[in-house]
């Protein structure tokens, strides 16, 4: 009889060490889970604060080198969305750029972009421009300590124009009134306000100091691109290296099943979905930040 109570109690006691341990097991699983998704956070912080930086001065280098072969041979792409114009320059902030044609996400990856539709520099109207304030090279990230009076310099195959600053205002995200065609040879730049937030718009606004260039600008019979043979993007990295991962990870699904090592494909499997939650991190929740940010 107290043997049978002794096994009984036996028996209670492993199933609660068991029940015990299953419980201790999934908090250590959560555990594990929110740690990565952590980790996947904080790296897509650091990566679009830093990393879209590099992939930004990348791409930089291949449209200044553009547009001076342009400007040297004399022979100018037609204005495209996304093909380069010309270079921006505003020394009090230390900012010397190539910005691009188009305002859209892909645009403003490259660098500062010009609205579709308004004035191009040097021409009568408002030249407007885009830029990111803390992403993907930050070229407006100072643009709150200009004042009257500082220089922007635009320079195109048309020439070099240069804008005095005549003020600066901020706006809600929706006004598009600040892009509106002006009399006088103006020029607006735009970006996302306070820093490391969207929640309004900062305008610096700057007014041609010279004459006007009176020609309709960049007509040409060649169209200019934002990566050439004899140089590489950002992008084109970006997209080499999303086409690279997923072809070695099923190289290694591959071999594993193969050879039939079970611990390889689960490896090897982990590695492909932790992969796809990178990818929705980086390349899609970006997308989730406005253009200017």
């Amino acid at each position: 009889m107290v043997k049978d109570q002794v096994s009984q109690l036996e028996i209670t006691a492993r199933d609660m060490v068991k029940i015990r341990r299953r419980k201790s097991d999934g908090v250590a699983l959560l555990s594990s889970y929110l740690l990565y998704l952590s980790t996947v956070v904080v790296l897509f912080i650091v990566f679009m604060l830093w990393g879209t930086n590099l992939l930004t001065s990348i791409t930089q280098r291949s449209l200044l080198s553009t547009f001076e072969r342009q400007v040297a041979s004399g022979t100018y792409g037609a204005i495209s969305e996304g093909s380069v114009i010309g270079s921006i320059a505003i020394p009090k902030i230390g900012l010397s750029m190539a910005f691009v044609q188009g305002t859209s996400e892909a645009d403003l990856i490259e660098g500062p972009g010009h609205y579709l539709g308004t004035a191009l520099p040097g021409q009568s109207g408002n030249v407007s421009i885009a830029g990111h304030r803390t992403t993907y090279g930050a070229p407006f990230y100072n643009l709150d300590k200009l004042s009257p009076g500082d220089k922007v310099i635009l320079t195109t195959h048309a020439g070099q124009f240069t804008y005095l600053v005549t003020g600066s205002t901020v706006v809600s995200p929706s006004n598009t009134s600040v892009l509106a065609t002006t009399a006088e040879p103006t020029l607006t730049l735009t970006t996302c306000n306070p820093r490391f937030s969207a929640t309004t718009r900062l305008v610096v606004t700057a007014k041609l100091s010279g004459s006007v260039y009176s020609k309709s600008a960049v007509v040409t019979s060649r169209r200019t691109t934002v990566a050439t043979s004899s140089s590489i993007s950002g992008r084109s990295i970006v997209g080499a290296l999303l086409a690279l991962v997923p072809a070695v990870l099923l190289s290694m699904i591959a071999i594993s099943l193969f050879t039939k090592r079970r611990r390889y494909f689960f490896f090897s499997t982990l590695l492909s979905i932790s992969y796809l939650l990178w990818l929705v991190a980086f390349f899609f929740g970006g997308r989730f930040l406005p253009g200017s940010f």
